[in-house]
């Protein structure tokens, strides 16, 4: 029976351990947005990162055109509600907000109604923690919602969004989600996190600082020990009197001192390369965690090593055109089927600042090269239409050519330089 009871004791433990085990694990890979805050905001190469997403993000614009109009409009409700989103904020800090909770997993976006009032509408980007989602969405969360009758009643359900001063609720139709990892994988009404994959990352990186931070500390400090022999009867250890001259005479200002024996000093970090290695790992784990948040390397490295102004804003506006514009086109569609807006088209554009002017000139230049291409083919006698295809120019029309001057086609080719 003692056999047996000690089995069962042991057994237990091994099962209280599993879910332990199992609570810190799943605790670890699956953070609440609370969670995966401060796990950002504590560490540098990621708040880095997305600091810079979102301040990048936060300077762009707004310009809504009408179908087949090249021209943005000067006015509309919309612009509006885009440019004063709320009492609390700016719309920079509006589209700032947007960047940095749709990083962190999903940016929900409370919107007071559903009809286009231009100003006088209102919206709030959410803090996920404080919404509160009846069990109807847990269950429905792979839900096919296939008739208008069950669109109708999703819609029409109530959440609360609950904080220390308040308790709001609201109808889902009143909620505009944008998912920075698509909604179809885990469910409906959730998404996947790039942080719930990086957290080893950043906690590694935050191992590093640390590190570095103990070394430091101690590359200050020294050994200073005396030669003493314990083998040697004869000879005795250093005394706490001796110590403190020793310590003292250290400590002084005088270059030379007098020693009654010879005393051997040593650093207590004596490996001069520690710290480089761990500013190496610090920085490949930023690259890391850049690669996870779709941030080129050369991008990181060009606004991290003190590279050219030229590289730097060629980085910029690389970021602004493959990480920030899609997301961008995300809210602005989102935004549109919200009021149901159509027969116009709304853009966020990063045309105005100044870094996007890096690609204008390598823009200018492949134009350049493919006028200069398309004439020489033409010239050699090769048919405009075909030129203009294989070459990839937008062309659809040709005036007769005339060999005693330039034809209406080469103009607009020479244009396009």
């Amino acid at each position: 029976m003692g056999l047996l009871s000690s089995w069962n004791r042991i057994k237990a433990v091994i099962k209280e351990g599993n879910e332990y085990f199992y609570q810190v694990w799943s605790s670890g890979t699956q953070y609440s947005q609370s969670k995966k805050l401060q796990l950002i905001l504590e560490n540098p190469a990621a708040l880095f990162l997305i600091l810079m997403l979102c301040d990048l993000y936060s300077m762009g614009e707004y310009k809504l055109y009408r179908e087949g109009s090249e021209e943005p409009e000067d006015s509309h409700d919309l612009l509006d509600f885009l440019n004063d989103p709320n009492p609390m904020q700016t719309k920079e800090q509006f589209a700032w907000d947007y960047m940095f909770w749709r990083k962190l997993g999903c940016a929900n976006l409370y919107l007071d109604s559903k009809i286009l009032k231009g100003s006088d509408n209102m919206g709030y980007w959410l803090s996920g923690d404080c919404i509160e989602w009846p069990d109807w969405f847990d269950r429905n969360k792979n839900t096919l919602f296939v008739s208008r009758a069950s669109v109708r009643e999703l819609m029409q359900k109530q959440l609360v969004y609950k904080t220390d001063s308040q308790t709001l609720p609201f109808r889902y139709e009143n909620l505009k989600q944008f998912h920075d990892i698509s909604n179809g994988i885990k469910g409906w009404f959730t998404s996947p996190s790039r942080v719930d994959a990086i957290y080893k990352i950043i906690n590694n990186s935050d191992a590093a600082l640390d590190s570095k931070n103990i070394n430091i500390r101690f590359s200050g400090k020294y050994i200073v020990a005396g030669k003493h022999d314990a083998k040697d009867i004869n000879s005795l250890p250093m005394g706490e009197g001796e110590k403190k001259d020793i310590e003292t005479k250290m400590l002084g200002k005088r270059s030379v001192h007098a020693m009654k024996s010879m005393v051997d000093i040593k650093r207590f970090v004596e490996r001069s390369d520690v710290m480089k290695n761990i500013d190496e790992s610090y920085l490949d784990d930023a690259m890391k965690i850049g690669q996870m948040f779709k941030v080129p390397q050369d991008v990181i490295g060009n606004l991290t090593k003190g590279s050219t102004y030229e590289n730097q804003e060629m980085a910029r506006a690389s970021l602004a055109s493959y990480c920030l514009q899609p997301d961008s086109e995300d809210f602005c569609q989102g935004i549109l089927d919200h009021f149901g807006i159509t027969g116009y088209t709304l853009k966020y554009s990063f045309d105005h600042l100044p870094f996007v002017q890096a690609f204008e000139k390598d823009r200018s230049e492949v134009k350049k090269n493919l006028a200069k291409a398309f004439l020489d083919m033409v010239n050699a006698g090769a048919d405009q239409q075909q030129t203009a295809d294989y070459l990839g120019l937008d062309i659809d029309s040709f005036g007769p050519r005339n060999e005693s001057q330039t034809t209406t086609e080469e103009t607009k080719i020479r244009k396009l330089a």
